[in-house]
C-alpha cells in the first residue's frame, strides 16, 4: 500500500532548498521502513537538475540508491502500454503522408503540393515535414481543444487566420486515416488518456517531479489522471507570495472565471489579472510562466498545494531585491543608502566579451580570496547566452587560464571526443554532398579527429594538388555539360598523373597524357593516393541514388565505420562512446519510418539535413559529468540551480532575451494568446528571474558595451533596464559600475601602479576599475608604466624596439629584459639577431618598394593576400589572374629568346607548351574561354619579338643560388654570394645576398612592357620596372664589375604604339655599391615600426606634398590598387601612419636621380 495518499499534490516555493527538502521528507515518506531499497522515480528537466538532487540526497541521507530518474518525455513512453505519438513518429507521419502521390488529389491540401513542386522535392519535403510536425506537436499540447474539433471535422474555435486551419486540418485528418489501418497505430497522448489501456499502465505508485519550470496544459491533465491512481507530486519555483498564501480563501477552485466551456485555459494577455495583484515590472515582465502555471493547476490539484517562502536575510542590494520580488512593493523597506560593505549586486559593463570573461575571472579569485574559507570555487557559476556560448567559452578559458588557473568545467554540452566526431561527421557529410572541391576535401581531412584517425599530413598536398591540377568533380562524368568536358581538372585525372609519376620508373620514356600534362611524382604522392583517391570515392558513392530510410543507415553506419570508427587497439573508452552515441543518433533517423505507412524514400540532400539535425541535438542534448571548479553553462541547464556567486554574462541588447522568429505556419502564433502560452523572450526572462532567485551572496550581471569594430556604444539587456526600474535610480546607480577599460593592462586597475590616483566618485565599494589578478597582465602593466617613465624622462620620445639599442650597462639591460619578457601584446623579448642571415635580390626590391609589405613578408615569411594558398581553390579558372597572365607572356617570351628565335612559330609552340602547364594546374582557362586571352597574349609576344631582336647574346647573372623562373632557360653566369655586413643594436650580422638580374645583352637589361609611355617616356609603373635593373645593376658593381649599363624598356601597349626607351646606368664604384647595400640591410635590420612609404610617391610625376593624404586618394580595392603598397601580407595599410618623404628620397636617391635621363631609343 502506498505510504504517499494519490492524487496531484503541489508544492511551491522560492529558493530551491526549501523544494528540495520537500522532496527529501516526502521520499522518506515513501520509502518508509525500506529505505534506499525501494525504487522512487524522479522526473527532471535536465541533468544539471538530476546532479544536484543527488547530491542534495546524499547529505540528507548519507547514501544515494534506487532513484529512477527519467525526463518528463521518457516517463511517459517507459510507462506507456501503447505506442504513443512522439516525435519522431509524428515527423515520420508527415513524411509520409507528404511523398504520397494521392495528396495531389486532395484540394484541400494545394498549398503543400504546390509547395513541393519542382526541385529539389525531397529536401522541400524535409525542410516542410519537420516544420509541419513542430507545429502538430505544439497543437497537441497546447490547443487539445483544436484537435478534438479537427476529429469531428469542424474548424477550431478562435484558430487564425481561416485559410492556414483549413489546410492544416485537412492535414491532421489526413493523418488520421493513414494511423487507421495500422495494427499499432501511435496513439498522442491526449488520446491515450482516454483510452482503455490507460488504467492499466503501469505507472509507479509515487512520481515526483522536480523543476518543471513551465509544462504543457496537457502534460498538468495527464499528471492528475495519473494522480487518480498513484501519488502525483510536483515541486515547483515561484518567484512569490500569491494571493491564497496569504488568505487561503483566495485559492483559485479551476481554470479561471473566463474559462471557455470546452475547458481550455482562459485567452487573453492576462487572463489572471497578475498585473494587477503585483505592481514590480520584474515580476509583470519575467513571471508570468511559473504564476500562470501555477494558477492552472490549482483547479487540478488533489491533495496538497501548498507554498514555503523564505524571507532572504540581510541588508545587501540582492536580498532586499529578492525579499522585493517575494512581498507587495506596499511592504518595500526603506532604503538608507550605500554600504560600503555591500558587494551583492553588481551591473559591470566591459568593452568586449574577452574583457568581460577578464573581468569575471578576477572578480572570481576576488571573492574567493576574500571569503574567510565561506566560498569554494565549486559554489560558483557563470551563465552565458546560449547564442553565444562557444565564444564566451573560449573567453572564460583564457581568462581563467590567466588568472592563477581557476578551475572551471563546462556544466552542458558534448565531450571533447563527441563534438569532435560529430564535427568531423558533419564536415564528412557536407564533403559528399558538394563538388569535392580541392578546399573541401583537404579542409575535411586536415581536421584534428579525421587526421589523427586517418593517419593524415596533408601540410603539402595543396601544393601536390595544385601541380596535378585538381580542383574539383571526381571524374568526366561530372563535367558533362560544362566548359571543362572531358574530365580536366578532376580527382581522377589528378590522381592518375600523380600515380603514373610515382610508380614509373625514371628512365621510363613517358609520353604527355594528351592535354592533362606530364605524370607527376614527389614523396608526398603515395599517402595522397592512397586516402583521397578512395575518399572522393567513397564520398561520391555515398551520395548517389535514392533509398529508404533503413537502407541509408546501413550505408551510412558503412562508411562511418570505414572513416570514423575508432581503433579497437588504440581507442579510448570515451572514443569509444562517442561513436556509439553518433550510431545511435543516427539510427534515430532510420526509426523515422512507422511500421505499416508508405515508406519513406529520400536522396542524399535531404537525407543530409535530417542528419545534421540529429548530430547537432546530439551535441546539444548530450549530459557531461559534474566537474570540479566555476560552473559554465547557457542559462536553461544550470535554471534553478542555486549557487553562492553567480556570474550573469553575455546581457547586451539583441542577446538576451532571445528573439522570436515569426513563422507563417504557426498556427498558435497566430491566434489568441491562452493562459500556458509561453514565448522564446519569456521562456528566458524567467530563465533570468530564476537565476536572480538562486544567487544567495553575490549576483554579478555584465554586459558588452561596445561595438567590436566601430566601438561605439551599446545598450543592455531589456532585463537590466527593468531591473534598474525596479531598484530605482539611487539603488541601480549603487549596484551598476562605470564601463571597465578596454585592455587587461590598464594602469587603473593595479593602484600601486597609481601613487596618485584620481578620486572616483562612484558610491560603489569596490575601486574603479575592478582589481585585476592577472599575473600576466600585471607584467604587462609594469612593462607600460616603464615606458610611460621611460617616455617621461626622455621628452616623449619614442622608445626604440630592441632594447640593447636605448644604452645602458648590462645590470640596467637585465633589468629592462626581465620587466619586458613574456608581456604578450605589449611586446616579447626581442630573439637575438642570427649571426647570419640570408636576402636575395627579391626580398629587398619588395622592401625598397614598401617597407611595410616587403618588411612583413621578410620577418615573418607570410604569402601576398593576391597569393591564394594552394588548398583553398574551389573553382575552375574562367580567366588568368594578372600575375599569372604577367608570368606567362614573361616565361613564354624569355623560353623561345633561350633558343635565339623569336620568331611567330617558336613563340606560339612556347606559348602553348607554357600555357598548358598552367592549364594542367588549373590556374588558366581552356576551351573557348582561352582564345581570346591566347590571341592577345600572342600579339603581345610577336610586338616584343619586333622590339628586342635577335635575342643571341642574352644572359643572367646569378649571385648564390637560385632558379629562374620566368626567364627560365637563358643562360647563367655564376657569380658567389655577396657577403655584407651590417651592423645591428645586438651586434653584428653577415649578410648573404643571392638572387638573380633581369635579362642582359649588350650591358642593357632588357624590360618589358604592355603599359603605354608618355612623351617625355615611361609612366610611373614602368619607372617602377626600372628598380630591377637597377639593383642588378647595383649588385654586379658590388661584386667587382663596375662598367656602364642600361636599362632598356620595350613597350608593347595594346591600344598604343609600341616604343623603346633606355635609361642610362652610370657604373659605381665597389665600395660605394657595397655602402649602398649594407646600408639598406642595415635599415631592414633595426627598423622598429616600418611606416608606409609607398615608392611610387617617389615617382609621381608631379611632387607629392602631403604623403597621407596622397595616400587616402589612391584606389586600394581588389583587382584596381594602384600602388605596390596596397598589394601584400599586411591588409588595410590605409590606416598606418605615412613616412616622412625625404626618408625615401634618402633612401633612393641614386635610382631617382637617374629618372629624369629616360630617353627614346
Amino acid at each position: 500500500m502506498a505510504s504517499l495518499p494519490s492524487g496531484l499534490h503541489v508544492f511551491y516555493a522560492n529558493q530551491v532548498e526549501s523544494l528540495a527538502a520537500q522532496l527529501a521528507l516526502d521520499l522518506a515518506l515513501f520509502r518508509g521502513a525500506e529505505g534506499v531499497w525501494k525504487p522512487a522515480t524522479i522526473v527532471v528537466p535536465n541533468p544539471n537538475v538530476k546532479d544536484y538532487l543527488r547530491a542534495s540526497f546524499a547529505e540528507a541521507f548519507g547514501a544515494v540508491a534506487n532513484l529512477q530518474f527519467c525526463y518528463l518525455e521518457g516517463f511517459w513512453e517507459r510507462h506507456a502500454n501503447r505506442p504513443l505519438l512522439d516525435r519522431t513518429a509524428l515527423l515520420g507521419s508527415v513524411l509520409s503522408v507528404l511523398q504520397d502521390p494521392d495528396i495531389a488529389r486532395e484540394e484541400a491540401l494545394q498549398p503543400l503540393t504546390a509547395y513541393l513542386e519542382g526541385e529539389p522535392v525531397d529536401l522541400k519535403t524535409i525542410q516542410l515535414g519537420q516544420r509541419l510536425s513542430h507545429h502538430l506537436e505544439r497543437l497537441l499540447l497546447q490547443r487539445p481543444d483544436w484537435i478534438r474539433s479537427w476529429d469531428r471535422g469542424i474548424p477550431a474555435r478562435g484558430a487564425e487566420p481561416a485559410a492556414l486551419e483549413a489546410w492544416q486540418r485537412a492535414l491532421w485528418r489526413r493523418l488520421r486515416r493513414a494511423w487507421k489501418g495500422l495494427k499499432e497505430p501511435p496513439l498522442p497522448l491526449i488520446d491515450w488518456l482516454e483510452d482503455a489501456s490507460f488504467p492499466r499502465a503501469p505507472f509507479p505508485e509515487a512520481v515526483f517531479l522536480f523543476g518543471m519550470s513551465h509544462m504543457a496544459p496537457v502534460f498538468h491533465h495527464a499528471l492528475a489522471q495519473v494522480g487518480t491512481r498513484a501519488s502525483v507530486r510536483l515541486y515547483l519555483v515561484n518567484p512569490c507570495e500569491e494571493p491564497w498564501d496569504l488568505d487561503p480563501g483566495a485559492r483559485p477552485a479551476g481554470s479561471g472565471a473566463d474559462a471557455s466551456p470546452d475547458g481550455a485555459p482562459p485567452e487573453g494577455e492576462d487572463p489572471f489579472a497578475l498585473h494587477s495583484d503585483r505592481v514590480e515590472i520584474i515580476l509583470q515582465r519575467w513571471a508570468r510562466p511559473a504564476r500562470e502555471q501555477l494558477r492552472l493547476l490549482a483547479g487540478l490539484a488533489q491533495g496538497d498545494f501548498l507554498g514555503r517562502f523564505e524571507a532572504p536575510a540581510g541588508t545587501g542590494l540582492l536580498p532586499r531585491l529578492q525579499r522585493r520580488v517575494l512581498a507587495s512593493a506596499e511592504d518595500a523597506e526603506p532604503w538608507e543608502g550605500p554600504d560600503p560593505e555591500d558587494d551583492s549586486l553588481r551591473v559591470i559593463p566591459c568593452p568586449s566579451p574577452r574583457r568581460e570573461a577578464e573581468a569575471v575571472a578576477n572578480l572570481i579569485w576576488d571573492l574567493v580570496q576574500h571569503s574567510g574559507g565561506d566560498l569554494h570555487f565549486g559554489d560558483i557559476g557563470v551563465l552565458v547566452p546560449a547564442a553565444e556560448q562557444e565564444a564566451y567559452q573560449e573567453h572564460l578559458a583564457a581568462a581563467f587560464r590567466s588568472a592563477h588557473q581557476i578551475p572551471w568545467a563546462r556544466a552542458f554540452g558534448a565531450s571533447r571526443a563527441l563534438h569532435d566526431l560529430a564535427e568531423a561527421c558533419l564536415l564528412l557529410l557536407d564533403l559528399a554532398g558538394s563538388d569535392l572541391s580541392r578546399a573541401g576535401l583537404l579542409r575535411a581531412v586536415s581536421h584534428p579527429f579525421l587526421q589523427a584517425r586517418l593517419g593524415a599530413t596533408p601540410d603539402m598536398w595543396g601544393q601536390l594538388c595544385e601541380q596535378a591540377g585538381i580542383v574539383a568533380r571526381l571524374d568526366a562524368a561530372e563535367t558533362e555539360g560544362t566548359y571543362v568536358e572531358g574530365g580536366r581538372w578532376t580527382w581522377d585525372e589528378g590522381l592518375t598523373r600523380l600515380a603514373l609519376g610515382r610508380f614509373m620508373k625514371d628512365d621510363e620514356v613517358m609520353e604527355e597524357l594528351g592535354p592533362m600534362g606530364q605524370p607527376l611524382g614527389r614523396a608526398e604522392s603515395p599517402a595522397l593516393l592512397a586516402l583521397l583517391g578512395p575518399l572522393a570515392a567513397d564520398l561520391r558513392a555515398l551520395a548517389q541514388g535514392r533509398f529508404s530510410l533503413a537502407a541509408w543507415e546501413e550505408r551510412l553506419d558503412t562508411f562511418l565505420r570505414t572513416y570514423l570508427g575508432p581503433d579497437p587497439g588504440s581507442a579510448s573508452e570515451g572514443e569509444a562512446e562517442a561513436f556509439e552515441k553518433v550510431r545511435r543518433a543516427l539510427q534515430k533517423v532510420a526509426q523515422l519510418q512507422v511500421p505499416g505507412l508508405p515508406g519513406v524514400a529520400l536522396d542524399f540532400q535531404a537525407l543530409r539535413r535530417l542528419v545534421k539535425g540529429a548530430l547537432e541535438a546530439l551535441m546539444a542534448d548530450s549530459a557531461l559529468p559534474p566537474g570540479r571548479g566555476v560552473q559554465v553553462s547557457c542559462y536553461t541547464p544550470l535554471r534553478a540551480i542555486p549557487f553562492k556567486a553567480l556570474f550573469l554574462m553575455g546581457l547586451g541588447e539583441g542577446l538576451f532575451p532571445g528573439t522570436e522568429r515569426p513563422d507563417p505556419l504557426d498556427l498558435v502564433a497566430s491566434s489568441p494568446r491562452r493562459a500556458g502560452d509561453v514565448s522564446r523572450p519569456e521562456q528566458d526572462r524567467q530563465l533570468f528571474l530564476e537565476a536572480l532567485l538562486c544567487t544567495r551572496q553575490h549576483l554579478v550581471c555584465t554586459y558588452p558595451s561596445r561595438e567590436a569594430t566601430t566601438g561605439e556604444a551599446l545598450q543592455p539587456s531589456p532585463l537590466l533596464r527593468d531591473l534598474s526600474e525596479t531598484l530605482g535610480g539611487d539603488m541601480w546607480q549603487a549596484a551598476c559600475l562605470p564601463e571597465q577599460p578596454l585592455h587587461r593592462h590598464d594602469l587603473s586597475q593595479f593602484p600601486d601602479l597609481q601613487p596618485h590616483p584620481q578620486p572616483h566618485p562612484h558610491p560603489h565599494p569596490l575601486p574603479h576599475p575592478l582589481p585585476c589578478h592577472s599575473p600576466a597582465a600585471r607584467r604587462e602593466a609594469e612593462a607600460r608604466w616603464l615606458g610611460q617613465h621611460l617616455r617621461r624622462e626622455t621628452g616623449q620620445r619614442d622608445l626604440p624596439r630592441h632594447l640593447a639599442s636605448a644604452g645602458g650597462d648590462a645590470a640596467l639591460q637585465a633589468a629592462l629584459e626581465t620587466r619586458v619578457a613574456g608581456c604578450g601584446p605589449i611586446g616579447e623579448a626581442e630573439a637575438p639577431p642570427p649571426s647570419r642571415l640570408r636576402l636575395t635580390l627579391r626580398d629587398l626590391r619588395r622592401w625598397l618598394e614598401c617597407p611595410v609589405q616587403g618588411g612583413v613578408a621578410l620577418r615573418l615569411g607570410v604569402r601576398s593576400q593576391e597569393e591564394e594558398d594552394p588548398a583553398d581553390v574551389e573553382d575552375v579558372p574562367v580567366d588568368s589572374s594578372p600575375l599569372d597572365q604577367w608570368w606567362l607572356l614573361r616565361r613564354s617570351f624569355w623560353s623561345a629568346a633561350s633558343t635565339h628565335a623569336l620568331l611567330a612559330a617558336p613563340l606560339a609552340a612556347a606559348y602553348a607548351q607554357t600555357r598548358r602547364g598552367l592549364e594542367s594546374q588549373a590556374k588558366a582557362p581552356i576551351g573557348p574561354l582561352s582564345q581570346g586571352e591566347s590571341q592577345r597574349h600572342l600579339d603581345t609576344l610577336q610586338a616584343w619579338a619586333a622590339l628586342v631582336g635577335d635575342a643571341h647574346g642574352t644572359q643572367l647573372h646569378r649571385f648564390g643560388a637560385g632558379l629562374p623562373l620566368e626567364t627560365q632557360g637563358l643562360p647563367l653566369e655564376d657569380h658567389d654570394a655577396l657577403m655584407l655586413d651590417a651592423a645591428h643594436p645586438r651586434g653584428p650580422v653577415a649578410i648573404q645576398l643571392e638572387g638573380l638580374t633581369e635579362p642582359l645583352r649588350s650591358g642593357a637589361f632588357l624590360l618589358l612592357s604592355t603599359a603605354e609611355c608618355g612623351k617625355e617616356g615611361p609612366k610611373e609603373r614602368d619607372r617602377l620596372a626600372s628598380l630591377r635593373a637597377w639593383l642588378g645593376h647595383v649588385a654586379l658593381c658590388a661584386a667587382g664589375d663596375c662598367v656602364p649599363r642600361s636599362a632598356r624598356l620595350h613597350s608593347a601597349p595594346r591600344d598604343a604604339g609600341p616604343a623603346v626607351w633606355q635609361l642610362p646606368l652610370p657604373a659605381l664604384p665597389q665600395t660605394e655599391a657595397r655602402a649602398l647595400l649594407e646600408e639598406w640591410c642595415r635599415d631592414i635590420l633595426a627598423e622598429e615600426a616600418p611606416r608606409l612609404l609607398p615608392i611610387e610617391a617617389l615617382l609621381a610625376s608631379r611632387p607629392v606634398t602631403d604623403l597621407a593624404d596622397w595616400i587616402q586618394d589612391q584606389t586600394d580595392q581588389d583587382g584596381r590598387a594602384t600602388l605596390t603598397s596596397f598589394r601584400g601580407p599586411v591588409p588595410r595599410v590605409k590606416d598606418l601612419e605615412a613616412e616622412d618623404l625625404d626618408v625615401g628620397r634618402r633612401r633612393l636617391a641614386p635610382f631617382l636621380a637617374l629618372q629624369a635621363q629616360w630617353e627614346r631609343a
